[in-house]
């Protein structure tokens, strides 16, 4: 069950290994999993400025997974790449893309090859610290697909220098490189997510 904020986003929740877990949805469209903070205590404003511009064009879950690893250290990478995977089955259902930072690369990148038949695009971007981003990696799975990303990431996973993955398909796209205000990095994440 859903309830609205004061924000007009709605806020669920699911069991996960004996811990309840918030959520944030909104918009409409496709569905796309943002595993940063866009909570008014752990999260930023421009996670939360790309939360509700992209909810314009899709569905957006946020599951603050950054604020997890940082209220619970105990809890490891392993962990919270279990969670986004069971999120990704049990509340998404449906293929999904997943835009994350790179606090959270490591989950992200586990849980994207656990469940690949669940996620067709991940896209790592890195804040800094003036609130702009600058995109790291965007891997995105063909037309027809079926494994989705998973062997794109298993082969990052083996690339010391893992942008070359994607340096094509993030200019055949026309998205360029370099450090962009939230508006901008937004237009790139929608052309990437068509």
């Amino acid at each position: 069950m859903l309830r609205e904020d004061a924000n007009g986003d709605y806020i669920g929740s699911f069991a996960f290994e004996g811990r309840r877990c918030e959520y944030r949805v909104r918009g409409y469209g496709k569905p796309l999993l943002i595993t940063a903070g866009i909570s008014p205590i752990y999260g930023s404003y421009a996670w939360r400025y790309l939360f509700e511009c992209l909810a314009g064009t899709s569905f957006v879950y946020s599951l603050d997974i950054e604020s997890m690893m940082k209220s619970d250290e105990t809890r490891d990478h392993a962990y919270h790449s279990k969670l986004i995977e069971y999120f990704l089955r049990e509340v998404i259902g449906i293929r999904t893309a997943i835009l994350a930072g790179d606090q959270e690369y490591a989950a992200v990148t586990a849980a994207a090859i656990e469940a690949r038949a669940l996620v067709d695009k991940v896209i790592f971007l890195c804040p800094d610290r003036a609130g702009r981003f600058r995109l790291r990696i965007a891997i995105v799975a063909g037309k027809g697909t079926e494994k989705g990303v998973a062997p794109l990431l298993d082969r990052l996973h083996r690339i010391s220098a893992g942008t070359a993955v994607c340096t094509r398909s993030r200019a055949r796209r026309g998205v360029t490189s370099g450090s962009k205000s939230p508006a901008r990095i937004c237009e790139d994440i929608m052309r990437l997510l068509r």
